[in-house]
Protein backbone atom coordinates (compact mmCIF):
# COMPACT_ATOMS: atom_id res chain seq x y z
CA UNK A 1 0.00 0.00 0.00
CA UNK A 2 1.51 3.23 -0.76
CA UNK A 3 2.07 5.07 1.72
CA UNK A 4 1.26 8.50 0.56
CA UNK A 5 -2.37 6.90 0.44
CA UNK A 6 -1.68 6.12 4.40
CA UNK A 7 -0.57 9.84 5.24
CA UNK A 8 -3.40 10.99 3.90
CA UNK A 9 -5.93 8.98 5.59
CA UNK A 10 -4.80 8.59 8.73
CA UNK A 11 -6.72 11.89 9.74
CA UNK A 12 -9.65 11.53 7.87
CA UNK A 13 -12.29 13.48 8.34
CA UNK A 14 -15.86 12.56 7.88
CA UNK A 15 -17.16 14.79 5.25
CA UNK A 16 -13.95 14.00 3.48
CA UNK A 17 -14.83 9.84 3.89
CA UNK A 18 -18.41 10.56 2.53
CA UNK A 19 -17.11 12.61 -0.29
CA UNK A 20 -14.40 9.81 -1.23
CA UNK A 21 -17.43 7.53 -1.06
CA UNK A 22 -19.32 9.51 -3.60
CA UNK A 23 -16.63 9.48 -6.24
CA UNK A 24 -16.90 5.50 -5.56
CA UNK A 25 -19.82 5.39 -6.21
CA UNK A 26 -20.02 6.85 -9.64
CA UNK A 27 -16.39 5.15 -10.15
CA UNK A 28 -14.09 7.54 -9.98
CA UNK A 29 -12.57 6.76 -7.06
CA UNK A 30 -12.05 2.76 -5.77
CA UNK A 31 -13.19 2.67 -2.80
CA UNK A 32 -11.62 -0.69 -2.00
CA UNK A 33 -8.25 0.75 -2.02
CA UNK A 34 -9.55 3.38 0.37
CA UNK A 35 -11.19 0.87 2.59
CA UNK A 36 -8.29 -1.56 2.02
CA UNK A 37 -5.98 1.58 3.64
CA UNK A 38 -8.41 2.29 6.73
CA UNK A 39 -8.25 -1.36 7.76
CA UNK A 40 -3.84 -0.61 7.56
CA UNK A 41 -4.59 2.66 9.44
CA UNK A 42 -6.71 1.28 12.51
CA UNK A 43 -4.09 -1.76 12.13
CA UNK A 44 -0.78 0.14 12.55
CA UNK A 45 -2.14 2.37 14.76
CA UNK A 46 -2.62 -1.01 17.42
CA UNK A 47 0.43 -1.61 15.95
CA UNK A 48 1.80 1.37 17.66
CA UNK A 49 -0.58 1.19 20.74
CA UNK A 50 1.24 -2.08 21.55
CA UNK A 51 4.77 -1.06 20.60
CA UNK A 52 4.29 2.35 23.22
CA UNK A 53 2.99 -0.72 26.00
CA UNK A 54 5.41 -2.45 25.99
CA UNK A 55 8.01 0.27 26.13
CA UNK A 56 6.04 1.15 28.80
CA UNK A 57 6.42 -2.13 30.65
CA UNK A 58 9.96 -2.87 29.71
CA UNK A 59 11.15 0.65 31.85
CA UNK A 60 13.03 0.30 35.16
CA UNK A 61 10.85 2.37 37.47
CA UNK A 62 14.06 2.94 39.35
CA UNK A 63 13.27 6.56 39.18
CA UNK A 64 10.33 8.76 39.48
CA UNK A 65 11.19 10.22 35.64
CA UNK A 66 10.84 7.14 34.99
CA UNK A 67 7.55 6.32 36.63
CA UNK A 68 6.82 9.31 35.31
CA UNK A 69 7.39 8.17 31.82
CA UNK A 70 5.57 5.09 32.31
CA UNK A 71 2.08 6.97 32.82
CA UNK A 72 2.97 9.12 29.68
CA UNK A 73 3.23 5.83 27.39
CA UNK A 74 0.62 3.66 28.65
CA UNK A 75 -2.03 6.98 28.42
CA UNK A 76 -0.80 7.31 24.88
CA UNK A 77 -0.85 3.47 23.98
CA UNK A 78 -4.68 3.92 25.36
CA UNK A 79 -5.28 6.57 23.27
CA UNK A 80 -3.88 5.48 19.97
CA UNK A 81 -5.99 2.18 20.60
CA UNK A 82 -8.87 3.96 21.20
CA UNK A 83 -8.07 6.04 18.08
CA UNK A 84 -8.07 3.36 15.89
CA UNK A 85 -11.38 1.78 17.55
CA UNK A 86 -13.05 5.05 16.73
CA UNK A 87 -11.41 5.47 13.31
CA UNK A 88 -12.71 2.11 11.99
CA UNK A 89 -16.48 2.60 13.25
CA UNK A 90 -16.82 6.13 12.36
CA UNK A 91 -14.25 6.19 9.14
CA UNK A 92 -12.91 9.29 10.22
CA UNK A 93 -10.14 10.26 12.68
CA UNK A 94 -10.55 11.94 16.19
CA UNK A 95 -8.08 13.15 17.78
CA UNK A 96 -8.90 15.29 20.34
CA UNK A 97 -7.95 14.10 23.56
CA UNK A 98 -10.71 15.75 24.95
CA UNK A 99 -13.94 14.89 23.04
CA UNK A 100 -12.02 11.36 22.27
CA UNK A 101 -13.43 9.56 25.59
CA UNK A 102 -16.95 11.64 25.39
CA UNK A 103 -17.44 10.31 21.98
CA UNK A 104 -16.10 6.73 22.91
CA UNK A 105 -18.59 6.41 25.74
CA UNK A 106 -21.29 6.45 23.07
CA UNK A 107 -19.81 3.29 21.84
CA UNK A 108 -18.32 1.59 24.75
CA UNK A 109 -19.50 2.46 27.86
CA UNK A 110 -18.42 5.12 30.88
CA UNK A 111 -16.05 2.63 32.32
CA UNK A 112 -14.09 3.62 28.55
CA UNK A 113 -14.89 7.56 28.57
CA UNK A 114 -13.40 6.79 32.67
CA UNK A 115 -10.32 5.25 32.11
CA UNK A 116 -9.22 7.63 29.41
CA UNK A 117 -10.28 10.93 31.71
CA UNK A 118 -8.29 9.35 34.52
CA UNK A 119 -4.81 8.73 32.97
CA UNK A 120 -4.87 11.69 30.47
CA UNK A 121 -5.05 13.75 33.69
CA UNK A 122 -2.64 11.57 35.22
CA UNK A 123 -0.28 11.71 32.23
CA UNK A 124 -0.70 15.94 32.21
CA UNK A 125 0.22 15.87 35.42
CA UNK A 126 3.06 13.09 35.24
CA UNK A 127 4.44 15.10 32.18
CA UNK A 128 4.12 18.80 33.39
CA UNK A 129 3.44 19.36 37.18
CA UNK A 130 6.42 19.80 39.04
CA UNK A 131 4.47 18.21 42.16
CA UNK A 132 1.94 15.76 41.80
CA UNK A 133 -1.11 14.58 44.05
CA UNK A 134 -1.24 11.16 43.96
CA UNK A 135 1.61 8.42 44.52
CA UNK A 136 3.51 7.63 41.58
CA UNK A 137 3.77 3.38 42.62
CA UNK A 138 0.58 2.80 42.81
CA UNK A 139 -0.46 4.86 39.96
CA UNK A 140 2.40 2.82 38.15
CA UNK A 141 0.72 -0.52 38.78
CA UNK A 142 -2.61 0.85 37.92
CA UNK A 143 -2.02 2.50 34.45
CA UNK A 144 -0.31 -0.79 33.64
CA UNK A 145 -3.08 -2.90 34.53
CA UNK A 146 -6.07 -0.31 33.19
CA UNK A 147 -3.76 -0.21 30.04
CA UNK A 148 -3.80 -4.00 29.41
CA UNK A 149 -7.18 -3.96 29.80
CA UNK A 150 -8.37 -1.54 27.60
CA UNK A 151 -5.97 -2.52 24.88
CA UNK A 152 -7.33 -6.37 25.40
CA UNK A 153 -10.61 -5.13 24.36
CA UNK A 154 -10.21 -2.49 21.95
CA UNK A 155 -8.21 -4.98 19.79
CA UNK A 156 -11.16 -7.61 20.47
CA UNK A 157 -13.63 -4.99 19.68
CA UNK A 158 -11.88 -4.41 16.43
CA UNK A 159 -11.16 -8.52 15.75
CA UNK A 160 -14.86 -8.65 16.23
CA UNK A 161 -15.74 -6.21 13.39
CA UNK A 162 -13.25 -8.07 10.97
CA UNK A 163 -10.07 -6.29 11.74
CA UNK A 164 -6.70 -8.80 11.26
CA UNK A 165 -4.71 -7.43 13.99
Amino acid sequence: MEERLLIALQRLKGYEYEWLRQLGDIDLLNIGTVEEAIEKVVSDRIHLARKLFEEAKSLPVETEAKKRNIISRCYYAQYHAVRAVFFHVHRRDNDDHRSLPVEMEKLMGAAFRKTLEEWRKKRNDADYSLYLDFDLDPAVLEVLEATKLLLQVCIEYLRKRGVRL
